[in-house]
């Protein structure tokens, strides 16, 4: 019979979380905002550069602040992060996140090398996991005790075939 483990996330690196965040955000936008201006311009009529060079500013503004806010709210929201393991499986809870469960017999865990982990519920496809975000827990490198944590989830997957 196992004791619950619970794993929280770590106060001090919130920082770092946020940097990465908001970096993962302005970055997709800034893509979005140029392959969008190169489109525009290519269709554009003599003496509109100006107006569309105002417009993709505006935008990027506006959709800047939007992912600045955002950030923020998720930040919020990890703080409250808490990653239960127990006899059933792994659970993740978050304030204004959806509950998340696995059981130990359908659990794969990857270890990205940017020190996220990832688990996924082997019992639903990767269709449904990548489409509906069912089936997937990740979690952050910023988690307190991250390598006991790795050790743990390691330890109690059922091994899995290809």
């Amino acid at each position: 019979m196992m004791q619950n483990q619970i794993y929280i996330i770590d106060e001090n690196q919130l920082d770092n979380l946020k940097r990465r965040l908001l970096f993962r955000g302005i970055r997709i936008i800034l893509l979005l905002t140029l392959c969008a201006g190169v489109l525009q311009f290519l269709q554009a009529k003599k003496g509109e550069t100006l107006i569309i060079i105002g417009v993709m500013f505006f935008c990027t503004l506006i959709l800047s602040i939007s992912v600045f806010r955002a950030t923020n709210k998720l930040l919020k929201s990890y703080r409250t992060l808490q990653i239960i393991l127990n006899d059933s499986g792994v659970e993740a809870k978050v304030e204004m996140m959806p509950y998340k469960n696995i059981r130990w017999e359908n659990l794969m865990v990857k270890v990205k090398s940017n020190g996220t982990i990832n688990l996924y519920d082997k019992s639903i496809s990767s269709f449904m996991r990548s489409m509906y975000g069912k089936g997937v827990i990740i979690i952050q490198p910023e988690i307190l005790n991250r390598e006991i944590l790795v050790n743990e989830l390691v330890k109690y997957q059922q091994p899995h075939y290809n």
